[in-house]
């Protein structure tokens, strides 16, 4: 809970008012783009394939998702994701048969865990986490679409989600995809002898790695060909991003991205991205940016969908919490001199400031919904200038307060005794009986993981 309690207080100062003008060309109430958005949030809210909460499901279980192509429920294996050494959970849903569907779908949990609640402190929420797991990350997909091609000559459509920290290690994978098919590109490009191309790729990651490393210097980027082999425009038709509720991502990916999203598309690959919004919800307003935010239709389709229904509501209990406590603090401190009293209404103030933003961050809105004709929602593709716009700024409204020096430093010290804490769990050891040296050895490491 503790990257509530910086978002609570960031979202007081957002930018962002709570649906203060009507949408700006706004998308037809279509009952197939709202059905999108639908398995975006069952993917990440669901008891069935949702990743919210860190899922029990187990390597090798079955899930079944409608394809909303053949209107069939198609079953997919679950494939869990590596990411021991950070805690970062993911899974990897793989159809059983691929003439059923091509979807490959890779969705990311979000806070559940001390390990990841440190990944919410990090400079964007999971940047060193992923950055650090990165490799294993796509060896693991090079490997489901390298098995995936043994079985039809059909060409994958991979689907990346996440919910909240979920969100963010999504358009991390994202980006990750993008990087290494653009890196097989300029490999290709530069056997034909295409120098303006490789000149654009080459361009865009030295920036990149120069972004990245400025602040990370410890941490790789490098993507070696042989666990981005199968990221080619001979194995993917398409790669789509569909995130929740999700927190940001460092600028450095965010230009990367678009930067990359032209050579992708290029190749041939199709690229959408599906943003989900609710309104109240302060978790959007962390980390710097998001990934194809100032994108073309004509290379990406990206819709962003904002729910209003009841946002009021959390609107309303924030603001009245907040005033609520601060009356009793400045009735302590100003006329009965009571500091404790003083410091009982902050906590009562900042305590409803939160529940209401949890209670925004995870509300359900298609989810066991009959209809989708009560939802109040805007609707924006970047079909028009406008509307495109009106997707880049609020995808790029995040905090100032959270950028500020004292936030940052209050936001390190946390990190630093919150990583002290789970090393001291670690290091600790329950009493057992063991027969020999290897045995104690082996415990210990099963301890650490």
């Amino acid at each position: 809970m503790l990257n509530y309690i910086f978002q609570t207080i960031s979202s007081l100062f957002s930018k962002e008012a709570p649906v203060a003008h009507p949408p700006i060309a706004p998308l037809e109430k279509s009952t197939t783009r709202l059905e999108d958005f639908s398995l975006v949030e069952k993917l990440s809210h669901s008891d069935e394939i949702g990743a919210y909460g860190a899922p029990s499901r187990k390597e090798g279980e079955l899930v079944f998702i409608l394809d909303q192509t053949s209107n069939l429920s198609v079953p997919h294996k679950v494939i869990k994701l590596k990411t021991a050494s950070t805690g970062l959970v993911g899974e990897i849903f793989v159809p059983v048969d691929p003439t059923q569907s091509q979807q490959i779908y890779i969705n990311w949990t979000g806070t559940h865990s001390l390990g990841t609640m440190l990944a919410d402190l990090e400079r964007a929420p999971g940047e060193d986490s992923y950055r650090n797991e990165e490799i294993e990350i796509l060896n693991q997909l090079n490997t489901v679409l390298k098995n995936f091609g043994k079985k039809t000559n059909l060409k994958a459509n991979i689907v990346v989600s996440g919910h909240s920290l979920g969100g963010a290690l999504a358009q991390q994978n994202w980006h990750s995809i993008q990087r290494a098919i653009a890196c097989n590109l300029y490999e290709e490009n530069l056997d034909k002898g295409d120098l303006a191309t490789c000149g654009q790729w080459v361009q865009a990651e030295r920036q990149f790695r120069a972004d990245i490393q400025s602040k990370e210097k410890h941490i790789g980027v490098d993507l070696p060909k042989k666990i981005r082999s199968q990221l080619t425009a001979e194995h993917v038709q398409s790669i789509t991003l569909g995130v929740w509720n999700s927190a940001g991502v460092l600028k450095a990916i965010e230009n990367n991205s678009n930067q990359l999203a032209s050579m992708v598309n290029n190749a041939g690959i199709q690229q959408r991205a599906l943003f989900g919004m609710v309104g109240g919800d302060a978790v959007q307003t962390t980390g710097e940016g998001s990934v194809l935010t100032n994108i073309g239709s004509e290379v990406a389709a990206v819709s962003l969908i904002k729910i209003n229904k009841g946002c009021e509501g959390y609107h309303k209990e924030k603001t009245f919490g907040l005033l609520s406590g601060t009356a009793i603090a400045a009735a302590g401190c100003l006329l009965v001199g009571s500091t404790p009293l003083a410091l009982m209404g902050l906590t009562l103030g900042m305590l409803s400031v939160t529940k209401s933003t949890v209670t925004a961050h995870t509300s359900k809105h298609f989810i066991n919904s009959t209809s989708t004709n009560e939802l109040d929602y805007q609707l924006y593709t970047n079909t028009t200038d406008e509307s495109r716009k009106i997707i880049q700024k609020k995808l790029t409204n995040k905090s100032t307060i959270l950028q500020c020096s004292p936030i940052k430093a209050a936001q390190r010290g946390l990190y630093f005794l919150l990583s002290n804490v789970i090393e001291s769990k670690k290091s600790i050891q329950m009493p057992v009986v063991l027969e020999n040296e290897d045995a104690l050895t082996s415990q210990k490491l099963s301890l650490i993981a």
